[in-house]
């Protein structure tokens, strides 16, 4: 054979002989060194793609908000124009909103969008007991782990045998191991350039992370099991580092995360150092040394706006407390976090929806434990700071709120800490991380329905508020006209028998509906609501007389969209599939006569023209269908849904939008409208 394909090999060993260099070490010695580049490049590719469509949609929403801009300053129509805009909207309403039962062929493009949508990020699959995934989480990380595991053994057969060899696959299944290795850390990370390119949050793309990792296990695996120095140190080292990866992988399942967050953080970093990263060869150090630079850079920022939001909370004379926060127990396992801080040249910003971490030593058992919490206020100076009006003038005051739900560990010492206090409230020193997460930019629609459960309230609430800030504005920065804003809340009967004090034992007693968490910021927006805005706040109390979550539930005030027959029409009890846990706990006691009849009274006090409360479970499918009935081509154009809440509800709204009356493509072929789906998880 020929010395000539032995050349590139040569200059990459130099110290390797052409004479002793068999035809089979070369290859191997050459597709080693060459494959894990094509790895590399393959993932680069996909997140460069991902980027570039991520910047055509904020380019199109722009174009679009520019557009709606215009339309705003033009002169208003004459009355003759009036007359033929209402004749027109009166007609669409008789045929059923912007729906009619022709097919628009000119719509196909948007169909196939839509039938995209629904395979993707509607359709899912069960992975775990009481976890399911959307299509396109699962084909991911399978494509990944395929695409790998095919540089892995292409062209790996013997020259002179034909057969697989070990010395072709053994070797590279470890350098396309270490290869990755930049990539899985800077998933895993708060602070990564993927997420900024590609507008996907941390939180999701925490889920490539581990698919990631869960692959560099098994090729670390085929690399050890294909290596022929069973006794040598270097191979026992390897085995060493080969089970932390594997325990740190089986550790990471989501039942023991969400059981023992703190302490797989620890063990998580503890065996990752256990990982002997110097023992790979020379040529392949290059693919080293960059996850701990990734890894490095991520802390140094956490760090920087940890200590950056201690200074503006230090400065914020006004809150009598400096870098204290205000806890305030809600309910008997929810309180809410309140933390000001003063504007200025480090003054701190964020979007509605993102989320940070919040520590606090005196719950804390370890210095370094942070937990992710949805922020629920939006970017805007208080009404009561000397800036109150929103200007750019620096000294203005902002509030950060929290609603945290007490589970287990830190939650639950952190409610415990304020129910002793008296009164529920009290004060301690807290350190906040963040802002984080890439949430929806649902100002870039006309339409928006906003779902929550429980605690999820703290993600959709900000979302509402900060579009109707936006619609304020002298230049308004949004095209939404229509919102709906859905929240399941279970209601609780009695105080919790954990806590016996007697001061809040009246509190919790007197404030029987959750209601009370989001109330000051709903009349704010009801005083406030700006011209060109329609919104419609639904509240439903899940929680029943019995306290069981079942039967057919009394209607405080029956919904008009959802009206059907008698005076308990608008909510019905709903199936077993539509009965939806929420975050908050189950009831411990069934509510006495006057506690209902209590609930009942607060809650026909609080209808108004934009607030509904009522009892029961309404289908969600007929919520939302509803609702998109009125959208559609003829109506402004797509609609988004952001949903936040427990894992039933968040299935029951992909079911419905999968369905062929809600954002599927055949009603988007009739003219219906596109839906975008959003959905918040709790925890990771």
């Amino acid at each position: 054979m020929s010395s000539a394909p032995a050349a590139p090999p040569l200059q990459l060993y130099p110290r390797a002989s052409a004479a002793a260099a068999s035809p089979d070490k070369v290859h191997a010695k050459f597709r080693t060194f060459t494959y894990p580049h094509y790895a590399v490049y393959l993932v680069s590719a996909l997140i460069g793609a991902v980027a570039l469509w991520h910047l055509a949609e904020r380019a199109l929403a722009f174009a679009a908000l520019r557009r709606a801009r215009r339309a705003r300053s033009r002169p208003p129509p004459s009355d003759a124009d009036d007359a033929r805009e209402k004749g027109a909207d009166a007609d669409r309403e008789a045929a059923g909103g912007a729906r009619t039962e022709r097919v628009d062929l000119r719509r196909a493009p948007r169909a196939l969008l839509a039938a995209a949508r629904v395979v993707a990020y509607r359709v899912t699959l069960p992975v775990a007991p009481g976890t399911r995934l959307p299509l396109v989480e699962v084909l991911i990380p399978l494509g990944y782990l395929a695409a790998l595991l095919t540089l892995e053994f292409a062209r790996a057969r013997s020259v002179a045998t034909g057969a697989l060899s070990p010395s072709y696959w053994a070797n590279r299944a470890g350098v396309l191991a270490v290869s990755q290795l930049t990539f899985v850390v800077a998933l895993a990370g708060k602070n990564n350039i993927v997420s900024a390119l590609t507008g996907i949050g941390y939180e999701k793309l925490n889920i490539l992370h581990r698919a990631a990792s869960r692959t560099i296990v098994l090729l670390i695996w085929v690399h050890l099991w294909g290596r022929d120095a069973p006794d040598s140190w270097f191979i026992e080292v390897g085995i060493v580092g080969a089970s932390a990866l594997t325990l740190a992988a089986l550790l990471g399942a989501k039942q023991l995360r969400d059981r023992a967050y703190d302490v797989f953080v620890a063990v998580h970093v503890v065996l990752v150092l256990c990982v002997p990263f110097r023992a790979a060869p020379p040529p392949y150090k290059p693919y080293v040394w960059p996850p701990f630079l990734v890894w490095g850079l991520d802390r140094a920022l956490r760090a920087a706006r940890v200590l950056r939001l201690r200074l503006l909370a230090a400065r914020t004379a006004s809150s009598g407390a400096g870098t204290h926060a205000t806890l305030e127990v809600l309910s008997p396992d929810t309180l809410r976090v309140t933390l000001r801080t003063r504007g200025g040249a480090l003054a701190l910003t964020w979007r509605a929806g993102q989320s940070a971490y919040l520590t606090a030593p005196a719950a804390a058992r370890s210095p370094l434990a942070a937990h992710p919490f949805t922020i629920a206020s939006v970017d805007a100076a208080l009404p009561s700071s000397p800036h109150g009006g929103g200007g750019a003038e620096g000294g203005e005051e902002r509030e950060l709120r929290f609603i945290v739900r007490a589970r287990r560990g830190f939650t639950r010492r952190l409610h415990a800490l304020a129910a002793r206090a008296p009164g529920g409230v009290c004060a301690t020193s807290v350190y906040v991380d963040g802002p984080y997460g890439a949430p929806p930019d649902v100002h870039a629609y006309p339409r928006v329905l906003l779902v929550a459960g429980g605690s999820g309230v703290s993600f959709t609430l900000p979302l509402l508020l900060d579009v109707a800030r936006r619609a304020r504005d002298e230049a308004p920065t949004t095209r939404t006209r229509r919102v709906l804003f859905v929240w399941f809340v279970r209601e609780r009967g009695k105080c919790c028998r954990h806590y016996t004090s007697p001061p809040l034992r009246t509190i919790l007693t007197q404030n029987l509906e959750h209601t009370e968490w989001i109330a000051r910021d709903l009349a704010a927006l009801e005083a406030r609501m700006p011209g060109g805005l329609d919104v419609a706040v639904r509240i439903f109390v899940t929680g029943t007389a019995t306290g069981t979550g079942t039967g057919t539930p009394a209607a405080v005030d029956a919904l008009p969209t959802l009206a059907e027959t008698g005076a308990d029409a608008g909510v019905s009890a709903g199936s077993s599939k539509e009965r939806l846990e929420s975050p908050v706990s189950p009831v411990s006691e069934a509510p006495s006569a006057e506690d209902e009849k209590a609930v009942r009274t607060s809650a026909a006090q609080r209808n108004t023209a934009m607030v509904r409360v009522a009892r029961g479970r309404p289908g969600v499918a007929g919520l939302l269908e509803e609702e998109l009935a009125g959208a559609g081509a003829g109506a402004g154009g797509d609609a988004c849904v952001s949903v936040s809440g427990p894992q039933a509800l968040i299935d029951d709204v992909r079911g419905a939008l999968r369905g062929p009356r809600a954002g599927g493509p055949g009603a988007v072929l009739r003219g219906g409208a596109g839906v975008f789906l959003h959905v918040e998880h709790f925890g990771m």
